[in-house]
């Protein structure tokens, strides 16, 4: 199905540099724009696909309870556009560090926002599975973020700077939150 023609070229072609943020140095065009929004959809590893649905599900909905339903989405999508406008822009800052061609598919740069938030706010919480076994939540997001090097990461160094860029923001974001808060409990 993926050598099927499509378009200008092959349905393979069309995923891979018109759904995902694709940048090379000769393929520059509109898609590019679009993209960013798309490539979060797309996702070439099964493990990939899980290990980004799964923490998107467990540390959205710990987020949620804190900021709301609405906020937590915004700011995954917030994460996700601005993962992939990171990772394009790395691209030409260092060309050489980012091989012949680079590709970012997955939500995984978006996961890992919210991720950071939820561990900023809730690290040192418990998660109790199973009856007895717990799991303390800022080694599940570590544990993620190894799992991700093998289903996630490809040897680009755009990924690292994602990867940091992504914790940095989320970071940023959680003392956000907690400044407003503490705003809030002072008006009150």
């Amino acid at each position: 199905m993926l050598s099927q023609y499509w378009s200008d070229g092959t349905f393979n072609d069309f995923v891979n540099y018109d759904l995902t943020s694709a940048y090379t140095i000769h393929n520059i065009k509109w898609q590019w724009f679009t993209s960013i929004f798309t490539y979060q959809f797309v996702h070439f590893k099964v493990g990939e696909f899980f290990l980004s649905i799964s923490m998107l599900w467990l540390f959205g909905n710990i987020l949620k309870n804190k900021i709301g339903s609405l906020k937590t989405l915004l700011l995954y999508f917030a994460f996700v556009t601005l993962s992939a406008m990171v990772f394009n822009i790395s691209h030409w800052v260092f060309p050489v560090f980012s091989g012949s061609r680079g590709i970012m598919d997955g939500a995984f740069g978006g996961v890992l926002g919210i991720m950071t938030i939820t561990v900023f706010f809730y690290g040192k919480h418990q998660l109790h599975v199973w009856g007895n076994m717990n799991f303390v939540l800022w080694k599940i997001y570590i544990i993620a973020i190894l799992l991700s090097l093998i289903f996630v990461y490809k040897h680009n160094i755009a990924y690292i700077i994602v990867y940091v860029s992504s914790i940095y923001m989320g970071i940023k974001c959680a003392e956000l939150i907690k400044k407003s808060e503490l705003q809030t409990d002072r008006k009150v």
